[in-house]
């Protein structure tokens, strides 16, 4: 796992991949200015991009669920 700064005190927290791929996100949203047309802050954009595609992943297994197959 990543070792992310944590506010202005320079201290060290283990955070998990999809922590760390939120705050990625967040900042490529930000660089690109993608909230402009939107006026939402980077970080829910973040978060809601980030439940697309958990809720993308409940679908992909719950339709294999429905058809009888493995959804590994």
């Amino acid at each position: 796992m990543d070792n992310v700064t944590v506010g202005n005190f320079g201290n060290k927290i283990k955070s998990s991949p999809k922590n760390a791929f939120r705050a990625e996100l967040e900042k490529l949203l930000n660089y690109y200015s993608m909230e402009n047309c939107s006026h939402t802050p980077d970080f829910i954009l973040a978060n809601f991009l980030i439940a697309s595609l958990d809720n993308f992943d409940l679908s992909i297994k719950r339709r294999e669920e429905w058809y009888g197959r493995s959804s590994k």
